[in-house]
């Protein structure tokens, strides 16, 4: 009987002590559990502060980067509006000063006018040409706007007088760059009646207030009496203007031989009929000479 009382006293004990422990072990998850959602908690807020800071930082690069590039284009606006503005007062100065390059139309020579910028100094050149007669003569008046853009300048021509000059009246030309020198190449025609016929070729540029040349190649065709075919002679310039008999291909080439080390591009003109030009009111020439000089291109 006494053991079975000890037994009973023992097995209520037990109850006892794991009621206990399950309370304890209870409180214990609950507990972990509350810092657990604690912790996700304040890494979520973490989060969603770092992402609205990142937000705001890129919002704010995007308007930096927004006005920096409104603030180029405004100043590229400037300089395009300073630099339209600077030619359309010389194109106004040169059609002021027509008087100047005018050729004189009297005996019926037809002249073509031009403008440009030979030489990329920022300062144009007109161009007064005529091509006169049954021999193909050129001849050609060049003015500069000058340095205090307030009138224009002659351009001497680097040739004899009397001699042909180049035939400069052509919508293209090949031109070859040397730095700041730009060499124009062209040809130049000549005919002595019937049977005689003589092409150049020469390189035109402005250096010093002057249109300078440099002699290239030259052909000629002669027909002798009673033959269908005529002699042709071929010849090229070396670098001390001597010739040298050449063949057709090496007449062809002479450009891109003397020039080998240059920068190749093609010069573009529009050119103006003289007569038709002067027969137009003030505000109609300027314009018809600013959309000369914008057809005017290197590339």
């Amino acid at each position: 009987m006494r053991n079975i009382r000890a037994i009973a006293v023992v097995l209520g004990i037990c109850a006892v002590m794991s009621a206990c422990s399950g309370g304890n072990s209870a409180s214990s998850t609950t507990s972990s559990t509350e810092n657990s959602t604690e912790v996700v908690q304040s890494q979520e807020s973490s989060g969603l502060h770092y992402e609205i800071e990142l937000q705001e930082s890129s919002t704010q690069t995007e308007q930096i980067q927004e006005s920096s590039t409104q603030q180029t284009e405004q100043a590229e606006d400037e300089d395009n509006t300073s630099a339209t503005d600077a030619i359309s007062a010389q194109i106004s100065l040169i059609a002021e000063n027509q008087t100047l390059w005018v050729g004189d139309t009297e005996y019926g020579d037809v002249y073509f006018v031009t403008v440009s910028d030979m030489n990329q100094n920022g300062r144009l050149e007109v161009i007064s040409s005529s091509c006169q007669g049954t021999g193909l003569y050129t001849y050609s008046q060049y003015f500069e706007v000058n340095e205090e853009l307030s009138g224009l300048e002659p351009l001497t021509l680097d040739i004899e007088e009397g001699y042909s000059e180049a035939d400069i009246i052509v919508d293209s030309v090949p031109v070859y760059q040397s730095d700041d020198t730009y060499f124009y190449v062209y040809s130049d025609s000549i005919r002595n009646g019937a049977a005689e016929y003589y092409e150049n070729l020469r390189a035109l540029y402005l250096e010093d207030g002057q249109i300078k040349q440099i002699n290239l190649a030259t052909k000629s065709e002669v027909y002798s009496e009673g033959s269908d075919e005529p002699v042709r002679s071929f010849a090229c310039y070396d670098e001390n203007d001597e010739t040298r008999e050449s063949t057709e291909e090496e007449y062809e080439m002479a450009a891109d031989e003397r020039f080998a080390s240059m920068q190749k591009k093609t010069a573009s003109f529009s050119w103006l009929e003289q007569e038709e030009l002067l027969s137009k009111g003030v505000n109609e020439q300027e314009a018809e000479l600013l959309a000369s000089y914008q057809s005017f291109q290197l590339k």
